[in-house]
């Protein structure tokens, strides 16, 4: 059978309660743990294998074989402590607390993956913990890269810091990672790291010289553009890797929000990103995002930003020059989003004179409770393809729903996207259901289809058709459902799968 590292299982982190290494950064608080969705992308019935290894040890691998074979197009659930509840999949030898680990996935047809780490309460399987509201989902990966990088990198940075899990694709791997700060300082620290296994760590971790993690406001302003408490991080080895990097609120305990998103390997980088989802002061609970470009090059790179609107409008950000190593913030909180207007969801297309680039957008609203933030990565066209998967969409689906933001990834040619939802375990497929017409880098979500009853959990496949070429971002939240428990939840973001 085939077999992938999945970004998804890089930090599936099946963490119940905190992590047992002391030596690494870990989540505030407790109460964590981790699941997996599998879908097939194939056009046959798929025999899905996994293996579970714990972090630190040399401990077999823990096991499962997904039963009954995943339909094509259908997703399951991996839900580690459900012993198979619910129709649920889990390992035949349970996983003890204070446990974090990473997986490897092995198929006969091709599948994708996306993770989801929370500590949000589920008496029935005895996971999670009271008040405990942080819940994200990040996107699994082929791992064919031995770098990585990722343009945000936090150390007690508004009261918020990013850690990273690194995972080795199959071979042992040496590792060099180096944050540098927006100050123009170099951080390096070596990682070893096993076969199939995972490292956690994080800017407080034995970084060279130390990241700062006071005194972040230069001149009395918290700038990103400047702080020594913000950077990038880029991880050199010398076999594939794949990581994923967590963002939390510092000291606060049950923690009530967590970011996540993968890494950024070798084929992610170009000269041009599209991020499906931008915003400024939108909706009711005025959502934000801010937009980190990172130049993985060895030579200063000058970066334009275009935000087109959903009323088709554009707005330019002039050029900015990005050096080595370094990331800038396309934000409105910086107005560097080139006059777009509050009010305004948006897509943008960010170009480079050199092929070194990647993005990453950070959302959160601005106004109103519960504040809920979430994160993904943006997209090279290069990767984009006529058709996407989302492994997991919802339809009024545990006091959550899910949109899929869909973008016109093609240089030139309108498209109109159709979407095929299949629900239940592959029991019910609905549609095509049909977008509008997308012009070049415009967008469009689709939300709530009239066709999909509620109460469904789904896999859905996009597909534009012929030569043309999108991308897709997924963002589920629970807002629609005030009263409920899940209403304090985290707002979720993953990013759709090319095929």
């Amino acid at each position: 059978m085939r077999k992938q590292i999945l970004r998804a299982t890089a930090a599936l982190g099946i963490l119940f309660g905190v992590t047992s290494l002391a030596s690494a950064q870990v989540l505030p608080g407790s109460g964590w743990y981790s699941t997996a969705v599998i879908q097939n992308v194939g056009s046959a019935a798929a025999t899905v294998h996994l293996d579970v290894y714990q972090q630190g040890t040399t401990l077999a691998p823990a096991t499962a074989d997904i039963s009954p074979q995943i339909a094509p197009g259908a997703s399951r659930v991996f839900f580690p402590g459900s012993k198979g509840a619910g129709g649920n999949v889990d390992v035949s030898s349970p996983l003890p607390g204070n446990y974090s680990g990473s997986m490897v996935v092995s198929s006969d047809q091709p599948v994708v993956a996306i993770g989801q780490i929370t500590n949000f309460q589920n008496t029935g399987f005895q996971v999670g913990i009271a008040g405990g509201y942080a819940s994200e989902q990040y996107r699994g990966s082929p791992a064919n890269s031995a770098t990585l990088n990722f343009p945000l990198v936090k150390s007690s940075f508004g009261g918020k810091t990013t850690i990273f899990t690194v995972q080795a694709a199959g071979a042992d791997v040496s590792a060099i990672a180096t944050i540098l700060t927006s100050d123009g300082v170099s951080h390096t620290k070596s990682l070893t790291i096993s076969a199939n296994r995972s490292f956690t760590f994080g800017p407080s971790d034995g970084f060279s010289p130390a990241v700062s993690a006071a005194n972040c406001a230069v001149g009395g302003v918290l700038d990103p553009n400047t702080s020594p408490c913000f950077g990038s991080l880029s991880v050199a080895g010398n076999n594939n890797i794949a990581g994923v990097a967590l963002e939390f609120e510092d000291n606060k305990s049950p923690a009530t929000a967590v970011q996540a998103a993968s890494m950024f390997g070798t084929e992610d980088v170009g000269d041009t990103v599209l991020c499906p989802i931008i915003k400024n002061d939108f909706a009711a609970n005025h959502r934000t995002t801010g937009t980190s470009i990172a130049n993985t090059g060895a030579a200063d790179v000058s970066v334009n930003a275009t935000f087109t609107s959903s009323t088709g409008q554009t707005f330019t950000q002039p050029a900015v020059t990005i050096q080595p190593g370094k990331s800038f913030v396309f934000s409105a909180f910086q107005n560097t989003v080139g006059g777009l207007p509050a009010g305004s969801l948006a897509s943008a297309k960010i170009t480079a004179d050199k092929p070194t680039i990647v993005g990453v957008v950070s959302e959160r609203n601005i106004s109103g409770t519960p504040v809920k933030f979430t994160t993904y990565t943006c997209f090279n066209p290069a990767n984009a393809t006529a058709k996407a998967a989302a492994p997991v969409v919802k339809r009024n689906f545990g006091n959550n729903t899910t949109g899929i933001q869909v973008q016109n990834a093609n240089t030139t040619g309108d498209v109109t996207v159709s979407a095929t939802y299949v629900c239940n375990s592959g029991a019910n497929t609905y549609g095509p259901i049909t977008s509008k017409v997308l012009t070049p880098g415009s967008g469009d979500t689709f939300f709530q289809p009239a066709a999909v009853p509620a109460g469904s959990l789904c896999a859905v496949t996009l597909d534009a058709g012929g030569t043309n070429k999108i991308v897709a971002v997924v963002n589920e939240s629970s807002d629609s459902f005030p009263g409920t428990p899940q209403f304090l939840l985290n707002t979720k973001n993953y990013e759709g799968f090319n095929l």
